[in-house]
């Protein structure tokens, strides 16, 4: 108290003797006491203000800095994103830090997770369990700067990680930079307890995010409001065997809403047919889509298929609260040779 009463003494004083040898040159008397101290305090104010700008301005380009590095860079050019995936980890490197970890312990795949915490109740959490998952993001989202959800996915099976800032053991700014710098296609390795959240997804809650390996390629977005027709050859056992493979894909690359129709196309080749149409509607109550036999050649039922997947658009449409959002739309055709052959694909755009 008594060195800031010091200060302030001291202060006025000099304010003091230039206000005396100022107002002396200008032919003027001497300012009065509290005309000093207005004078004081209006410098003071305006060195604090001038402080705070010159902090602001300089954790600005920080904050700018992050916040553009958090962007899930969708719009950017693929080239561009390429190179700056070589970028980052060239400087990784250059810090003396492997961005290719050499070894993850997994303590179980993701379907057993699944079998094992699928039961659990809404918003139950075990935290005195450890897990350790790996697999590659398909989906990345962030509530805010210290909270983000990934959709990580592994053997055709896929798991929520639910990552919070405040269970991560790092500080704000490790945090946000790990996670600004994960992106769709990386492969992780996750250590955390098993959950669901209060809406009931299942989740691993991570103590522990390791990047395993660098997705350098952009990913393509996942398509909203599409209909998949997926096309057999009821002549061709091994193009039947594939069906679930192609579903596999759609659910990979495509929306969760998506509509799907399971045909089985040349049934107009009776002595050629080795799938039954008992075999191919047995796999679609499976797969729980509707099913239909079709010969592109006679035009059997080829009006009817499209008049099913509109049907079954409609209703999935009329389920959803934004039914009248039909942005995006699409559709997806399923067919072609076995998956090992290389002469032919398994799908098609219309």
């Amino acid at each position: 108290m008594e060195g800031s009463a010091d200060q302030t003494t001291q202060a006025i004083s000099k304010l003091s003797m230039d206000s005396t040898t100022s107002s002396t040159a200008d032919g003027a008397g001497a300012p009065s006491k509290n005309a000093l101290k207005k004078e004081l305090k209006m410098k003071q104010r305006e060195e604090e203000r001038r402080r705070k700008e010159e902090e602001k301005a300089k954790q600005a380009p920080k904050a700018t800095s992050q916040k553009a590095v958090a962007a899930d860079d969708e719009d950017m050019d693929p080239t561009q994103y390429f190179e700056n995936r070589l970028k980052y980890l060239a400087a990784e490197k250059a810090k003396g830090e492997n961005p290719y970890p050499h070894k993850f312990a997994v303590s179980m795949s993701i379907p057993e997770y699944i079998e094992k915490y699928g039961g659990l109740n809404n918003g139950d959490h075990v935290e005195d369990a450890q897990v350790s998952l790996a697999g590659r993001i398909m989906s990345k989202r962030s509530s805010s700067s210290k909270l983000f959800f990934y959709d990580l996915h592994g053997e055709d099976y896929k798991v929520q990680v639910m990552a919070d800032a405040s269970k991560s053991g790092l500080d704000e700014a490790e945090f946000s930079k790990l996670h600004a710098n994960t992106k769709r296609g990386d492969i992780v390795g996750v250590t955390g307890f098993p959950g669901k959240t209060k809406r009931g997804e299942l989740s691993i809650f991570p103590r522990s995010f390791i990047l395993l390996s660098h997705c350098l390629h952009m990913m393509p977005r996942k398509a909203e409001n599409v209909n998949a027709k997926i096309v057999y050859d009821c002549t061709e056992m091994e193009s039947f065997n594939n069906v679930k493979q192609w579903l596999s894909e759609i659910d990979r690359y495509a929306n969760d809403s998506v509509c799907k129709l399971l045909i089985g196309n040349k049934n107009d080749m009776v002595e050629s047919k080795v799938v039954s149409t008992e075999t191919g509607k047995a796999l679609a109550d499976e797969l729980g889509i509707p099913f239909l036999e079709t010969s592109a050649k006679d035009s059997i039922n080829v009006e009817q298929a499209f008049l099913t997947i509109a049907g079954e658009i409609k209703k999935r449409m009329g389920s959803q609260p934004n039914a009248n959002n039909t942005s995006g739309s699409g559709t997806v055709q399923m067919k072609g040779q076995p998956i090992l052959q290389n002469n032919g694909g398994c799908c098609s755009s219309s």
